[in-house]
């Protein structure tokens, strides 16, 4: 490509980079809900060591730019590569340094004065490590970076900005050793989202232009992905189970019981040794019945929630004669309603004239739910039938008769005895 060209697509790009909008910082928020104060401490994690510096000479040589560059996955570091921010170690470990000081004036300044406003200091912190990050990818500074620019904005509570970076951290390092402590970062973000939710009953919170401690609009929706994206990033961290049970009670609060119900289920399945087994169980009860929609659909969830229900009993005796009066109540809706499920089968064919199928139905009913109002129902209905055929009598059998039934029809030609040889 021509140094003409490579210059004015790089005068095009700084022109759209220019003219780009940014909003003004937000309000304060959960300062007293975090897990504990930024500190100077390097978080009990063993850092890498990249403090020998790279002679220039020594750097890799870029190869030139080519038209793929330009594509929308790597336009970003194109515009900064030709700007002049490419890698470079050298300057990758200046900026992580300026980051350090940064973010060590803004815990001085906090702990001189609690009440005050550092929130910039911190946020300058972080675009110090951000950029520091850019500048060395795929190194132990980028993961450190990373993590820090993420902390930087917590602290600056700017908290979508915080998980964006945690995020592309656990993106390009899944195993990184910042694993627990950014669990516990995004577990408070996605809490504090959602106690906004609730608190906005009369959705006056609407569209979100200006405050950065939380999304533009769905702020429901994103604390629910947050808690989510735990569950897959970390299935086996601390918090993975605790996301979990988050997610299905928001749901459930929510009232959308067939998601509370999936994600009680998947604790119940993958978590066995979580403490929050039990409720994962007596909600998923709750969230089965109220995700069942009548008797016009399917039934298989209160079949479920009658076998959860005998499992709770099984498996925790003591919570289960706690919550005695709960379960019974539960047991005695399973039952109804799968009754119900049955006399509505029952009155369906009745209504056919299939008397034989109707009083199937009405046996399950008198066998299987004997404790429900319906029996007595069944019990009168079955008597109606007595001496009723068991199907009505076939309309237009003449008609019927034309075709051949089900059995193997007797050929209108003889067959050929050449057709009968054997080959």
């Amino acid at each position: 490509m021509s140094d003409m060209r490579q210059k004015t697509l790089f005068l095009l790009l700084l022109l759209l980079l220019l003219t780009g909008t940014t909003w003004s910082s937000g309000c304060s928020s959960f300062t007293d809900r975090r897990a504990k104060e930024p500190s100077t401490t390097t978080y009990g994690v063993a850092q890498a060591s990249y403090d020998e510096p790279v002679d220039d000479d020594d750097e890799k040589e870029l190869p030139p730019l080519e038209l793929a560059d330009f594509g929308p996955s790597k336009i970003g570091a194109t515009v900064k590569r030709l700007a002049g921010k490419g890698p470079d170690q050298n300057a990758a470990r200046e900026l992580y340094g300026r980051g350090e000081q940064a973010y060590h004036e803004a815990v001085t300044a906090r702990a001189a004065n609690p009440q005050a406003d550092i929130r910039d200091k911190f946020v300058d912190a972080s675009e110090y490590f951000a950029e520091a990050a850019s500048r060395w990818p795929d190194s132990a500074l980028e993961e450190d970076a990373l993590f820090r620019a993420g902390e930087s904005q917590f602290f600056a509570d700017r908290y979508v900005k915080a998980n964006g970076y945690f995020e592309e951290l656990l993106k390009k390092y899944p195993n990184t050793r910042y694993l627990d402590l950014v669990g516990a970062r995004r577990f408070l973000i996605a809490d504090y989202w959602l106690g906004l939710h609730a608190s906005d009953a009369d959705g006056t919170l609407g569209f979100n232009f200006t405050d950065k401690t939380h999304p533009w609009s769905d702020t429901f929706g994103h604390a629910v992905r947050v808690y989510d994206r735990m569950r897959i990033d970390d299935p086996t961290g601390k918090l993975a189970d605790d996301a979990t049970m988050a997610a299905a009670n928001a749901h459930f609060t929510k009232q959308d019981f067939a998601k509370a119900d999936q994600f009680y289920s998947d604790l119940r399945t993958h978590f066995p040794s979580s403490e929050h087994q039990f409720k994962a169980h007596l909600l998923g009860v709750q969230a089965k019945l109220n995700s069942y929609k009548g008797s016009d659909f399917t039934g298989d969830a209160l079949e479920q929630a009658e076998k959860l229900i005998q499992q709770i009993r099984r498996q925790f005796p003591r919570e289960a004669r706690e919550h005695e009066a709960e379960l019974d109540r539960a047991h005695r809706k399973t039952r109804y309603l799968l009754a119900e499920r049955e006399w509505f089968m029952a009155e369906f064919y009745r209504r056919r004239a299939e008397y034989g199928a109707a009083r199937q139905y009405c046996e399950v009913i008198m066998k299987e739910y004997p404790d429900t109002p319906f029996a007595q129902k069944a019990r009168e209905s079955a008597g109606a039938f007595a001496g009723k055929p068991l199907s009505p009598p076939q309309k237009l059998a003449w008609l019927t008769d034309l075709f051949p039934d089900s059995k193997t029809a007797v050929p209108m030609m003889a067959t050929s005895p050449a057709s009968s040889t054997r080959r």
